[in-house]
């Protein structure tokens, strides 16, 4: 079973932080492992989960950490379309720009 930790529309702060923290657990992670390899401070990990203030350059270092991803390789990727319409006249504005 794959547990989901994409922001849903709804999402918030806390529940980034409450995801975070459940896929920090899932790996076996320690905060100070996290920390350490976001080179961040124990404090911004531990406030990032209990939805504090952290600063968006340290909540991206955490999530790379824990997703994989490079900060901005799954950031902006897709756009919001609600509508078929929408996504032909994306991708028509998208295969002109080619």
């Amino acid at each position: 079973m794959m547990t989901e930790y994409s922001i849903t529309e709804s999402g918030s702060l806390s529940d980034i932080g409450r995801r975070a923290r459940r896929l920090r657990d899932h790996l076996g992670m320690t905060i100070d492992q996290v920390a350490a390899e976001a080179r961040v401070e124990k404090r911004d990990v531990t406030n990032l989960e209990r939805d504090a203030d952290v600063a968006l350059g340290t909540a991206l270092a955490i999530h790379e950490v824990l997703s994989g991803n490079g900060p901005g390789d799954t950031l902006f990727t897709q756009p919001r379309l609600r509508s078929i319409d929408e996504v032909e006249a994306f991708e028509k504005r998208r295969l002109a720009s080619r």
